[in-house]
C-alpha cells in the first residue's frame, strides 16, 4: 500500500472514531477497532453487518437486493477471471489498496473515500430540515457514486475482456467514462446481459452535467433538469424520485463493493470454519463452475 492511502485510510478511521460521521459510525468504528488484530474476524464483521441491516421499508429491500447484486457480480467477476489468468484477478481483489500494474492512480480507494463520506453527508442531511442542503448532498452522492464506478468499471472491462479469452488494454483505465460504460455494455449485453445493475445507475451525462453545474431542480414540477452533449446542449428531464434513487443505490454500491472484496480475501485465505460463517449464497457464487 502507497503511504499516501495508508495515511488517508487511517485518518478516515480516526476520524470515524471521533465522531465526525454521526454517533452510529463512531460506535461502528469502536467495534472494529477492537477487531484489528484478529485477522478474518474484521472481514466477517463488515459481511455480517452488511447482510444484518434491518430492512424496515420495500425502499430498504429494494436497495439491498440491489447491492447484494452487485456483491455477488464482483465474486462472479474475480471466479471467471482467475481461472484464465491469477494475476489478473489479484489486481482486481487489491483494486481497493493498489494500482494495477503499469496503470497509474487506477487504485480504487481515493474514489471509494469520496463516496463514502458523500454517503454519510447525505444521510445525515435530512436532520438539516433543509431542502437545499438536502439537494446538495445528494448532487454530491450522485457525482461520487458514478467517479466510483468510472474506475470500477474499468476494472470489470479487463477482468471480464480476459475470463472471455479476449485481450486487454491497460490505457482502458484511461479511457472516458462513457467510452467504458458503451465498452462493457457491448462487452456484456447492457441493459439485457447479466450486469444489467450497472447500467441501470452508470450515467456519465448525468456526472458530466453535475460537474459542469448543469443541472437544476425544477421545484414546481418536481423534476430535475440538466443538458448534456455537444452545443447546442440538449435538457433532459427525470423525476426527482427517480434521482433520489439513483443517489440511494449509489450509494450501496460502495459498500457492498468492500464486502465483496472482504468475502474473496475469507474464501480464499480464510479457515474452513471462516467460510462456514459466510453467507451460504456467496459461498456458492464463488463455488460455480
Amino acid at each position: 500500500m502507497q503511504p499516501e492511502l495508508k495515511k488517508r485510510l487511517a485518518q478516515l478511521g480516526n476520524q470515524s472514531i471521533q465522531g465526525l460521521f454521526g454517533e452510529q459510525v463512531k460506535s461502528n468504528a469502536a467495534e472494529y477497532a477492537l477487531l484489528q488484530n484478529e485477522g478474518m474476524n474484521v472481514f466477517l464483521k463488515l459481511i455480517h453487518d452488511f447482510y444484518g441491516k434491518p430492512l424496515n421499508t420495500e425502499e430498504d429491500r429494494m436497495m439491498a437486493e440491489g447491492a447484494d447484486v452487485f456483491c455477488q457480480l464482483i465474486i462472479a467477476v474475480y471466479r471467471e477471471t482467475k481461472k484464465e489468468d491469477e494475476d489478473v484477478a489479484a489486481s482486481f481483489v487489491n483494486s481497493f489498496i493498489e494500482d494495477f500494474p503499469n496503470a497509474p492512480n487506477s487504485c480504487l480507494y481515493p474514489q471509494w473515500e469520496a463516496l463514502a463520506k458523500a454517503t454519510m453527508a447525505f444521510k445525515s442531511a435530512p436532520a438539516t430540515q433543509n431542502p437545499l442542503i438536502v439537494w446538495q448532498q445528494s448532487l454530491k452522492l450522485v457525482q461520487a457514486y458514478n467517479e466510483f464506478l468510472n474506475v470500477l468499471i474499468g476494472y470489470f472491462l479487463v477482468a471480464w475482456r480476459c475470463a472471455l479469452g479476449k485481450s486487454y488494454s491497460i490505457n482502458t483505465f484511461s479511457n472516458a467514462y462513457g467510452a467504458k460504460i458503451n465498452e462493457f455494455s457491448q462487452l456484456t449485453g447492457g441493459h439485457d446481459g447479466a450486469f444489467n445493475i450497472i447500467f441501470q445507475v452508470a450515467n456519465h451525462s448525468l456526472r458530466n452535467a453535475i460537474a459542469h453545474e448543469d443541472i437544476w431542480l425544477d421545484s414546481g414540477t418536481n423534476t430535475v433538469k440538466y443538458t448534456a452533449g455537444k452545443r447546442p446542449k440538449t435538457t433532459h428531464e427525470i423525476g426527482i424520485g427517480e434521482f433520489f434513487g439513483y443517489a440511494m443505490m449509489g450509494a450501496n454500491f460502495g459498500q457492498a463493493y468492500i464486502v465483496a472484496i472482504a468475502a474473496l480475501i475469507v474464501l480464499e485465505d480464510g479457515s474452513l470454519e471462516d467460510k462456514k460463517r459466510l453467507p451460504a449464497h456467496l459461498v456458492k457464487v464463488f463455488t460455480h463452475v
